[in-house]
């Protein structure tokens, strides 16, 4: 939206923590459009994806996409109503739990996040798991990679489809009494220039010492 320009849309300061923001009127910014952060320091510029942004280009692109994760309708309250009763910290002994481990992107490959579900869901009643739990979903740089070397904490991979397409899957499960985990890690940081690692020259969101 602004051709890359490094200077067209400067941000501000929000706190002495470090903390900077930029408000852009909507009329210039469009759903889809792509965006990085330019980080100016000692001299030295680095492009970097959005680690809050809650989409991302399909790799080997990097930058990260304007996106509304609004206007989906949930249709799951009968299962929130039955996890609250069943696995919350009061009940959750009160019924076995069988949690199904999986990657997505090699259980069936091929299929995106809204095809999935319909052979996914049928196995998981089949064979009597309560739950399935997702080896990461945060967008990764690598087609071979396990998804454990997170690019962004909250967009999940375009590889199968879009946020909402993710949520769709989530919901049918969660309609079919099917509870959904996540393995989330924040502790892997590849190297690749766009990502988390040294996000402003220096560990931002890793530990400083590399050896832990």
């Amino acid at each position: 939206f602004n051709d890359w320009s490094r200077d067209a849309d400067p941000m501000t300061r929000a706190t002495e923590g470090g903390v900077w923001e930029l408000s852009l009127p909507l009329d210039r910014v469009a759903m889809g459009q792509c965006y990085k952060y330019c980080i100016q320091n000692g001299g030295r510029e680095i492009f970097k994806a959005d680690p809050y942004g809650f989409s991302m280009q399909r790799p080997p692109e990097t930058a990260s996409l304007v996106c509304n994760i609004s206007g989906y309708r949930w249709r799951d309250d009968g299962w929130l109503k039955y996890r609250k009763k069943h696995f919350d910290r009061a009940h959750y002994l009160s019924q076995p739990i069988n949690i199904y481990e999986m990657h997505l992107g090699s259980w069936k490959q091929g299929l995106s996040y809204l095809e999935i579900g319909d052979r996914l869901i049928p196995y998981l009643k089949e064979v009597g798991f309560t739950h399935v739990e997702f080896l990461p979903l945060c967008e990764h740089p690598l087609d071979d990679s396990w998804g454990y070397q997170g690019l962004s904490y909250f967009a999940p991979t375009s590889r199968f489809g879009t946020p909402h397409e993710l949520m769709e899957l989530i919901d049918r499960l969660h309609m079919a009494g099917i509870g959904v985990l996540l393995d989330f890690v924040p502790a892997h940081f590849p190297k690749d220039a766009h990502g988390l690692y040294m996000f402003d020259g220096g560990p931002c969101y890793e530990y400083a010492d590399s050896r832990k």
